[in-house]
């Protein structure tokens, strides 16, 4: 299967790391993975710079960032490299979560976190690319997932931004999507919760977001 290098999904955007084009994380997102016993294994998938991993090291969590971004990749290692004194840990690997990368990694982390990739892909590659993700959790794991829908984006100018081959998915599908592949991995007592974003840098963004969350206890 082609990897993410070969997708056209999402326009490229450059902006400063101080500001996130995806808004500050979600606080919905940090109280669920918080539910986990302090130093507990994180995987970070598709978890670019550190936008996520940074909090949860700082909290003590060991955080390993799964992502194929050169950029993003070198601003979370030298925000690994920048972690206090008393911090967890944030490790970075380059892996394609679309080619198959993640299966060295099978069974090794207490929980699963994805804030990003998902809700771009069609469903085909959406649903591989989720089993391989929930293949990471050990049995009794946590899953997290942020599934953005109903997304709309645009430049300075107001003109739609979008990649050429991105999908755009409803509220109502992507609740569908997450129940169904929670079904499909062996994830139970599945919750969804969600928030509303409307960002202006690096440019307009809005999307409702669902916060898909529950337990591995399937192969």
């Amino acid at each position: 299967m082609p990897g993410l290098k070969d997708q056209l999904w999402y326009p490229p955007v450059e902006f400063d790391y101080s500001t996130s084009p995806y808004g500050p994380p979600q606080e919905q997102i940090l109280d669920l993975l918080g539910t986990l016993e302090p130093g507990a294994s994180i995987a970070d998938a598709a978890g670019g710079y550190g936008r996520y991993g940074e909090r949860l090291a700082r909290a003590g969590y060991k955080v390993t960032i799964f992502d194929i971004d050169p950029a993003h990749m070198e601003e979370a290692r030298r925000r690994a490299a920048a972690l206090p004194e008393g911090s967890g840990e944030m490790h970075v690997v380059e892996a394609d979560l679309v080619a198959g990368d993640l299966s060295r990694f099978k069974g090794r982390f207490d929980a699963l976190l994805c804030t990003g990739l998902l809700y771009l892909a069609p469903m085909h590659v959406l649903r591989g690319a989720f089993h391989q993700m929930a293949g990471l959790l050990r049995q009794g794991g946590l899953s997290v997932v942020e599934f953005a829908t109903d997304r709309e984006r645009y430049d300075a100018d107001g003109n739609p931004l979008l990649g050429a081959d991105e999908q755009r998915y409803t509220r109502r599908q992507g609740e569908l999507i997450m129940r169904r592949l929670h079904a499909e991995t062996g994830i139970v007592g599945t919750k969804l919760t969600g928030a509303e974003i409307d960002l202006r840098y690096p440019y307009r963004y809005h999307a409702n977001l669902i916060f898909a969350s529950g337990t591995k206890v399937g192969k």
